[in-house]
């Protein structure tokens, strides 16, 4: 959850989790943006990975982003691993990583 002071007008919106439950492999994102009441689950395919349902989270944000056009957004993430590819020069995994992320949206 973002922990940044709220600023009016800025959607905050917090990725949270992509998760996949240990005990049923169940794969599943939610984005959530306070100030507009926007809570969105997804469930993707069992056999994606945490990672990959990490992107899928922040590309759902992204388009969000894109369709309500806020005056500020903040996409807060916990994952460490998406932030590094996204930030990344040059991934070696791009392909495969932007091949689960189409199938899955």
């Amino acid at each position: 959850m973002c922990r940044w002071p709220r600023t009016e007008g800025t959607a905050y919106l917090n990725t949270s989790h992509g998760a996949k439950d240990p005990e049923t492999g169940r794969v599943g994102i939610g984005v959530i943006v306070p100030l507009f009441g926007v809570r969105r689950s997804e469930r993707l395919d069992d056999g994606l990975s945490v990672f990959t349902a990490e992107m899928v989270a922040i590309i759902l944000a992204l388009q969000w982003i894109e369709e309500v056009t806020p005056d500020r957004a903040v996409i807060c993430t916990d994952s460490a691993s998406a932030l590094g590819s996204l930030t990344a020069p040059k991934s070696c995994r791009e392909d495969l990583i932007m091949e689960d992320i189409t199938d899955s949206t």
